[in-house]
């Protein structure tokens, strides 16, 4: 499958606050949304964060991590069609603001 756009990212009181477009691969049965604490996306490390129909909503939030000053946490959007055909998005890195 053709991976979706690239998530955008901010902060809003110590949560990530993901968007994406919608995939535009017919084939695509769902979305994954995927993260882990650290400055790069690591596969072994990733965390399934949350399973979206590709109809939508296009928009992940949550903590994942965020909760202490001068923490980065990696996230991808994974596109998923019925054979099992999976592709990341480019990844992208949220660090809360040091105290």
């Amino acid at each position: 499958p053709i991976p979706s756009s690239s998530p955008a990212a901010t902060t809003p009181t110590q949560q990530a606050l993901l968007t994406w477009d919608a995939p535009a691969d017919p084939s695509v049965v769902k979305l994954e949304v995927r993260g882990n604490v650290g400055p790069e996306f690591e596969a072994e490390d990733e965390i399934l964060l949350a399973t979206v129909l590709p109809a939508g909503p296009h928009t992940w939030t949550g903590p994942l991590g965020l909760d202490t000053p001068g923490t980065a946490v990696s996230f991808k959007v994974f596109t998923l069609t019925a054979e099992g055909n999976q592709r990341g998005s480019n990844e992208v890195t949220i660090t809360r603001p040091a105290a």
